[in-house]
């Protein structure tokens, strides 16, 4: 696999490069509290987890620890002495590729899969960081298309083909396209897992076509 020139960083831009790092590690606590301002989902995010979270590379050459708590973020240099979590780059490439945009989403599971990042710390706490770092990118974005009843369908992609969602107050309802013969498969009784929970599935799920 060919990576991108991150990965074959020379001497001479070191420096620079590390200088972007930390230059992302600061503007980080920033965007999320402009984030947490225009966004509810951004806001009510964060106030749910009162932790320490760092960012390092491996050698402790450089880092920098945030703390959430009751909703307000503080960002500090440095390390902290026990952080809930802790992401650690193995070296200034690999920190490239995880923290300046755009993101090149197959570099980045080549180095996780390669154990280039690891993280350290619980995978709940792990998977709120993540979700809320990349709730940025889809913070007010309209989610689901309006259908002619009232109802609104989500569409997300699964290991065993496209699922489609329509839901709303009053009901909701699941179709699932399965990959193969090109035949739907449909549920015609209850949907368990929905919000939690088990729904009858709706007349406008019925009618839907992959």
């Amino acid at each position: 696999m060919k990576l991108s020139p991150a990965l074959s960083c020379s001497l001479p831009e070191t420096n620079m490069k590390r200088t972007i790092i930390k230059l992302i590690l600061l503007a980080l606590p920033i965007v999320l509290r402009y984030g947490s301002r225009r966004h509810s989902e951004v806001r009510k995010r964060i106030r749910e987890r009162d932790c320490v979270v760092q960012i390092k590379l491996k050698d402790n050459s450089l880092g920098r620890h945030y703390i959430f708590k009751q909703g307000k973020i503080q960002s500090r240099a440095g390390l902290h002495g026990n952080p809930d979590l802790e992401l650690e780059f193995r070296d200034i490439p690999t920190a490239l590729i995880f923290l300046k945009p755009p993101l090149r989403w197959a570099e980045v599971v080549h180095a996780a899969k390669s154990y280039l990042v690891v993280l350290h710390g619980s995978d709940e706490l792990a998977v709120w960081f993540m979700q809320l770092v990349h709730l940025l990118d889809t913070a007010g974005l309209q989610k689901g298309t309006p259908m002619a009843d009232g109802t609104v369908r989500y569409t997300t992609n699964t290991l065993g083909g496209r699922a489609q969602l329509v839901d709303s107050r009053a009901r909701a309802g699941i179709h699932a396209a399965t990959p193969g013969d090109g035949q739907s498969s449909r549920a015609d009784t209850q949907v368990t897992g929905v919000f939690g929970q088990s729904l009858p599935v709706s007349d406008a799920a019925r009618r839907l076509r992959p």
